[in-house]
């Protein structure tokens, strides 16, 4: 099946070796090269990432298109923050956009309109800001199929606080709760008036159709199943975070695993575990573990493959958030056992013991782990029954097949 020509927008830079949104962007571009003509749109953010724009041109974009406007949350966000008085910034604050309300001025989208064109027969947005700067541009065209992947509920996120308000005050708490209220309803709104909408899980589909009425798809997450190595035979057990650090889940569940497990741990098995924290941007409490207690940190590492060949075990300790985490299914793809929380776990078809061991507080996961220490033949049983799993799930030709199965109804 051809289309062709596709635009693509997305608030992210698609890439293969950046954080997990930016992976999942980069494969759903990967689904879309082979059905025509792709013209990509991301924000001026990412633009100084050069090296990773080269790669999209080097994949076989047919153009790409760099937005450089002043969104509606970016002007009402400035509008704010310049108040002289009280009155205003109290008033201005209650009426500022949403941050994902990303939408471009009647000016800006004529620009882009004219920039782009808009004979395109399919559009492609990836996460729902880049949905709503579609329709602000090109509105609802009748002759485009028009996709939005949500990736996750992010509403749902949000209500986990795992998106915090702009500020720590009443009024602060005031915006977030006006912005939860029109996060809930815009998601609604496209899913019931798009051609389709996608999330990353099952579990999520079911809540989303639940919602707006009608069947949401999957696109799974995705991830290399090329190669892997062996667990090294000898050491202490090698246990491995991987997270981008500033997304707040990470940071607080693996402050939460160092303060609360690892101490025990280590006093119970001394010199038998080490720990590796590994990610994007980690902040200096994070960098001041490193060579403290058998832990040691990797400041955005430019390839994750050492770390996970150095693993014995990889852990997921996270309490909020919606969708699944990339770092579950790498893991299992890299055939190493994992020890995590319902929630890190969640919509990825697991199950406690065959394809995970599922720890929800401090004695349950130093209990995992210290079980996974003295029976290594548990550990074999758990990563190859969990990488059978993820091969038929998580898989990029099965995301390529569900991908071309939509834009083809």
């Amino acid at each position: 099946m051809t289309t062709d020509k596709i635009l693509y927008v997305s608030r992210e830079l698609p890439s293969a070796t950046g954080p997990g949104v930016d992976r999942r962007a980069w494969q759903h571009l990967k689904g879309l090269l082979p059905l025509g003509a792709v013209t990509v749109v991301v924000p001026s953010h990412v633009a100084h990432r050069t090296q990773e724009i080269e790669t999209l041109w080097a994949a076989g974009i047919k153009d790409l298109v760099v937005r450089d406007e002043l969104t509606l949350p970016n002007a009402t966000a400035a509008h704010h923050y310049a108040a002289s008085n009280s009155f205003q910034w109290i008033t201005r604050g209650l009426v500022r956009a949403p941050y994902f309300l990303d939408k471009a001025s009647k000016a800006d989208a004529a620009r882009y309109r004219a920039r782009i064109g808009d004979d395109f027969d399919v559009a492609f947005c990836f996460r729902l800001p880049a949905a709503i700067w579609f329709e602000s541009v090109f509105g609802r065209p009748a002759h485009m199929r028009r996709v939005s992947d949500f990736d996750d509920i992010e509403s749902r996120s949000f209500a986990a606080g795992t998106i915090p308000p702009p500020f720590d005050t009443r009024l602060g708490r005031l915006i977030a709760k006006r912005a939860l209220f029109v996060l809930r309803k815009t998601e609604r709104r496209i899913g019931q008036t798009w051609d389709h909408v996608t999330l990353c899980s099952d579990l999520d589909a079911s809540r989303l159709g639940e919602a707006i009425g009608r069947p949401v798809a999957v696109l799974p997450n995705t991830v290399d199943f090329g190669h892997w190595e062996p667990s090294p035979a000898s050491g202490p057990l090698n246990v491995l975070f991987v997270g981008t650090f500033p997304y707040k889940p990470n940071l607080e569940g693996v402050t939460w695993f160092v303060e609360e497990v690892w101490p025990a741990l280590n006093s119970s098995h001394p010199g038998r575990f080490s720990l590796t924290l590994a990610g994007f941007d980690p902040p200096e409490e994070i960098l001041a573990l490193d060579g403290k207690d058998g832990v040691s940190v990797a400041a955005s590492p430019p390839s994750l493959a050492p770390y996970y060949a150095a693993a014995h075990v990889v852990i997921v300790p996270i309490f909020k958030g919606s969708g699944t985490r990339i770092k579950v299914i790498e893991a299992m793809a890299k055939r190493r056992p994992v020890v995590g929380t319902t929630i890190g776990c969640e919509g990825l078809g697991l199950v406690d013991g065959e394809h995970y061991l599922d720890a929800n507080d401090p004695s349950a996961f130093a209990a995992a782990l210290a079980q996974l220490l003295n029976d290594p033949p548990l550990r074999t049983r758990i990563a190859e029954t969990a990488a059978a799993h993820a091969r038929s799930q998580f898989s990029q030709e099965e995301a390529d097949r569900r991908l071309r199965a939509l834009i083809a109804d």
